[in-house]
């Protein structure tokens, strides 16, 4: 007999479906589309004040992207190019 417990952390391996491993694929799928449209735009700026905030930007994006990447690493989930 197995015993069951909503309260007990499993001893196995952490896993995730299809479903959670798309939304990951995803995510970072976005953000890679995110970073490259304001680094294409960012080419246009002439406001340097603007050109800094969309630096700001990317530099955020890039953290919240090395996250993301982290995640499907640890769940074995391949990622699109970049």
């Amino acid at each position: 007999m197995v015993d069951m417990s909503l309260f007990k952390m499993s001893k196995g391996k952490e896993q995730i479906d299809i479903q959670e491993a798309y939304n990951i694929w995803n995510l970072a799928r976005a953000r890679y589309q995110s970073i490259e449209t304001v680094l294409l735009l960012r080419n246009f700026i002439h406001d340097r004040d603007f050109h800094l905030i969309a630096g700001r930007f990317i530099m955020h994006w890039r953290r919240v992207q090395d996250k993301y990447e982290a995640e499907a690493k640890k769940f074995f989930v391949s990622l699109p190019q970049r």
